[in-house]
């Protein structure tokens, strides 16, 4: 039997799961522009869009009265107002939310239900990596997609640049003005914001360089003017 854990609740602990449908992979949006001779289209990029889970379900129970009483604490776990962890066999982990089509209603007749989870971010998050990393390191990803990391560097003097090496011209951070050097400053690449001590010093931050993307495989930082370096990232999987 699958495992399925939504919010931290175990749903296996609730119902039986009888079968999880999901696609090799989510939706994707083919972008084109139009051509200037009117004839065809010129395909330009591929977005991704969310990723639907349908996991058919029953409910076991001794009576209607033991089947309400499920229902009835199953109801509230489900609807949240937020997304929330939706993580299947103790492997993948997605922020989803329940969609409207589920009816859990229907439970009460005949203890059937197909629960739909949508995944607006349509990439499962793997295992947490954290490592304390020096200039040059190299450096792997073990997801297959690639991801952003939290940084936190103690600074020697200023200015303090991290740089993707072998990335694009614009790949890097550049702190041209460090405040001090006794505390770490805290590089949020997921949330594209750098921090001292709790208090945005964006103001400080080089405006040519750009927050990047760590790539699947091998990859390597040069990092400069750092004392201690600290890298945390989530594995990405397709």
């Amino acid at each position: 039997m699958r495992d399925v854990i939504y919010d931290g609740i175990r749903l296996n602990d609730f119902m039986i799961i009888k079968d999880i449908k999901e696609s090799l992979l989510p939706n994707i949006d083919n972008v084109t522009l139009k051509m200037n001779s009117n004839v065809g289209l010129k395909f330009v990029n591929q977005e991704l869009g969310s990723r639907v889970f349908s996991i058919d379900v029953e409910i076991l129970s001794d009576s209607q009265q033991d089947k309400q009483e499920k229902i009835n604490r199953l109801a509230p776990l489900l609807f949240t107002n937020e997304e929330k962890d939706l993580i299947l066999d103790n492997v993948r982990r997605y922020k989803a939310v329940v969609d409207g089509s589920s009816n859990i209603n229907n439970l009460m007749y005949d203890g059937l239900l197909t629960l739909t989870f949508v995944a607006y971010d349509p990439i499962a998050y793997g295992e947490e990596i954290s490592l304390n990393i020096a200039s040059g390191d190299e450096l792997y990803n073990p997801g297959n997609y690639k991801t952003r990391p939290v940084i936190e560097v103690f600074p020697s003097t200023a200015p303090l640049e991290i740089r993707l090496k072998g990335g694009e011209e614009y790949d890097y951070v550049k702190i041209n003005s460090v405040p001090g050097l006794s505390d770490p400053i805290r590089i949020d690449f997921v949330n594209e914001v750098v921090t001292f001590n709790g208090e945005d010093i964006m103001k400080d931050v080089d405006p040519l360089g750009d927050f990047f993307d760590i790539p699947p495989g091998d990859f390597s930082l040069e990092i400069r003017n750092s004392r201690f370096t600290h890298i945390l990232f989530y594995e990405r999987w397709l």
